[in-house]
């Protein structure tokens, strides 16, 4: 534990931004959290009730736009407040928010996959296809050019600017830079148990979503959280494009939203299925006992031929992944800067296992009926395993 009592914090973790944060006579940080190593999280270290305050930060401590007037579109309000951002970080300790900013420049360049190297665009491009890539997410690589240097007319040679753009798409809520926000790691499910309030012009506040014992590790939802943005998920949005967004690796429960061109097939009886691509949709999560379970989307329906035309692509796409694998993991490895190298493999291990899971789950159904399949959590974490479903399925590739 490295607070001892999270109204002080400690410098050389925080930079004093909890000890900034609490001088101010409406700031607050809950003194039941502590910060803990190795995992550089918040952890509770006492009970959390339902909708106790853990932070409020007060509204003239938050790196904000005056382009949060209602008017103003999301684009906009997004260029202005990377602007924003980045005078503050030019002023660094002259900045008024100074022990924030001190944080926010010591955050390592290259979190999310756009603004990665060019080493490591191209192996992660590979790795998901490639000019034909079937696998998700899309524009693994172009978020930061789209939406800062296209968007916004970002100057390339400006790096402070650039590491401004990098952080407000990655740590931002709902257009606001928020002290210690970004200290609340990601995580769906019941893992969650924190949510905000924000008071325009008064605070940012997080709070409890739920009772949160002693011990535990406090997390927000970036994707499902009240806010958050219903239609994304409607069209498939999680587990792969958080990793996009975020630079997240996403632990369980994962969501995944695999689009393969439409196809056209024909049953026994004569009668046609159009498979469109929103259609391979499935969710990853674990039960009490420790069990994972594949759940499709219930808009779902697949006959026999369909399942079968199912396994095929996915095992043509595993296939396809080992052959990149062992032509490039050599060759690649002291070109890539190695987080990017680690984050590469971690996506490839998680969306190898999420293909092969899915393959899995589509075993001896009954027509017509996607029920809940499951198997024991070790598939997601031992290789063992995981060689086993490879041996199955006859995905090696030689």
């Amino acid at each position: 534990q490295i607070w001892a009592d999270a109204s002080q914090g400690i410098s050389d973790v925080d930079f004093g931004v909890v000890e900034w944060v609490s001088s101010h006579k409406d700031g607050y940080v809950n003194p039941k959290i502590s910060f803990e190593e190795p995992v550089l999280g918040l952890f509770s270290n006492n009970e959390i009730v339902k909708d106790e305050v853990i932070t409020q930060i007060p509204w003239e401590m938050i790196v904000k736009t005056t382009e949060r007037q209602r008017t103003a579109s999301q684009g906009d309000i997004f260029c202005s407040l990377v602007q924003t951002l980045a005078k503050e970080l030019k002023l660094g300790r002259r900045s008024k928010y100074a022990p924030y900013v001190m944080h926010l420049q010591s955050l390592r360049e290259g979190q999310i996959p756009s603004a990665w190297s060019n080493e490591g665009k191209y192996l992660i491009s590979q790795i998901l296809g490639g000019e034909d890539q079937q696998l998700p997410p899309g524009s693994i690589t172009q978020i930061l050019d789209d939406e800062w240097y296209n968007a916004c007319g970002g100057d390339k040679n400006d790096a402070v600017a650039t590491k401004a753009a990098e952080t407000v798409i990655q740590r931002e809520d709902q257009g606001l830079m928020v002290p210690l926000y970004d200290l609340f790691e990601h995580r769906n499910g019941h893992y969650t148990n924190t949510k905000t309030r924000v008071k325009e012009g008064i605070y940012h506040q997080t709070v409890a979503s739920r009772t949160i014992s002693a011990g535990e590790q406090l997390y927000k939802s970036h994707d499902l959280c009240e806010d958050c943005n219903t239609d994304a998920i409607e069209q498939g949005y999680g587990t792969a494009e958080l990793f996009r967004d975020y630079g997240i690796i996403e632990r369980l429960p994962q969501r995944w939203s695999f689009q393969p061109n439409s196809f056209q097939l024909q049953n026994e009886a004569g009668e046609i299925f159009i498979y469109s691509t929103e259609n391979l949709r499935f969710s990853l999560h674990e039960d009490e006992l420790g069990l994972v379970h594949v759940t499709w989307h219930p808009s779902i329906k697949f006959d026999h031929i369909g399942r079968s035309y199912v396994q095929r692509r996915f095992r043509k796409e595993l296939r396809r992944m080992f052959r990149v694998k062992n032509t490039l993991l050599e060759s690649t490895q002291r070109l890539v800067p190695r987080h990017e190298w680690d984050a590469i493999w971690q996506y490839y291990d998680m969306i190898k296992t999420a293909l092969l899971l899915a393959m899995h789950s589509l075993i001896n159904q009954n027509d017509n009926i996607m029920n809940t399949f499951h198997t024991e959590k070790s598939i997601l974490q031992g290789a063992v395993c995981n060689s086993d479903l490879l041996e199955l399925y006859e995905v090696h590739y030689h």
